[in-house]
């Protein structure tokens, strides 16, 4: 589901109820549609933490390596 923040409050509520598909996906509609450089840096912010807490479980139950 894409998500398009309209204000900055929006963004900061919202983006913590956002999953990292949800962010991939919004990520790149506003990469190709707005380009707005600090609503891109904070939902890759919380993309990448979302990224990096799945791929640790992965690694720490051993379904996955680097």
């Amino acid at each position: 589901m894409i998500t398009v923040f309209e204000t900055w409050d929006q963004l900061m509520k919202q983006v913590g109820t956002l999953s990292e598909e949800d962010l991939r996906e919004s990520i790149n509609y506003e990469v190709s549609t707005y380009k707005r450089k600090n609503v891109i840096s904070r939902m890759h912010q919380r993309y990448v933490k979302l990224k990096a807490k799945r791929e640790r479980q992965l690694l720490i139950d051993g379904e996955m390596l680097l």
